[in-house]
C-alpha cells in the first residue's frame, strides 16, 4: 500500500500509530472476551439453579444465582451500556468503557500517522480502569462463583463450567 504524498509522517510514525493501535486492541479484545465470559457464567448459573428449583431441590441456588447475577451485571454495566438499543438512546445512555476503548482505537489509525499525546494519555487513562473492573470481576469469580458451584455440587448437580482463558 501506496502512502498518501499530502501525509508528511515518516515510517517511524506509521510504526508508532501501528504499535498503539495493537496495544489499544488488544486491552479492546481483552475486556469483549471477558464481558463475553461474564455473560456465559451468568446464563449457566441461572440454568443450573433453574434446573435444581425444578428438581425439588429448593430457592437456594437460585437465591445464590440471582445474587452472582447481580454482582456480574454491576460489573457488566461498567464495561458496557446496558440500557441503550439503538437509535437515540446513546444521548439518554452514555458509552461505557467498551465504547472509550473503540473510540481510542479509531483515533490512533486515523490516517495521520503518529498518534497525538492525548491519545497515548487516554491510553494510560483507560488501563487502570478496565484492570480495576477486571479484578474485581476475577474476585466475584473466584468467590462468590466458587461458592455457587460448591452449593450446586452438593445438590449432585453439575457446576458452572468456565471457559479456559487464552492469556498470553
Amino acid at each position: 500500500m501506496l502512502k498518501d504524498p499530502r501525509n508528511t509522517a515518516t515510517e517511524a510514525e506509521y510504526q508508532e500509530q501501528y504499535d498503539l493501535a495493537c496495544q489499544v486492541g488488544e486491552k479492546t479484545k481483552e475486556l469483549y472476551e471477558n464481558l463475553l465470559r461474564l455473560r456465559d457464567v451468568r446464563r449457566q448459573a441461572t440454568e443450573a439453579a433453574q434446573r435444581l428449583e425444578q428438581g425439588g431441590f429448593g430457592r437456594e441456588a437460585g437465591d445464590a444465582a440471582r445474587a452472582l447475577g447481580e454482582k456480574l451485571t454491576r460489573i457488566e454495566g461498567e464495561l458496557t451500556q446496558l440500557k441503550g438499543e439503538g437509535g437515540q438512546d446513546a444521548l439518554n445512555y452514555p458509552g461505557r468503557l467498551d465504547n472509550q476503548w473503540v473510540k481510542l482505537y479509531n483515533e490512533v489509525i486515523a490516517p495521520d500517522g503518529r498518534p497525538t499525546a492525548g491519545c497515548r494519555q487516554r491510553f494510560e487513562d483507560l488501563k487502570p480502569q478496565l484492570a480495576q473492573l477486571l479484578v474485581q470481576l476475577k474476585q466475584v469469580l473466584d468467590t462468590d462463583l466458587a461458592a455457587f458451584n460448591k452449593l450446586v455440587r452438593d445438590k449432585g448437580a453439575p457446576a458452572v463450567m468456565l471457559p479456559a482463558t487464552t492469556k498470553k
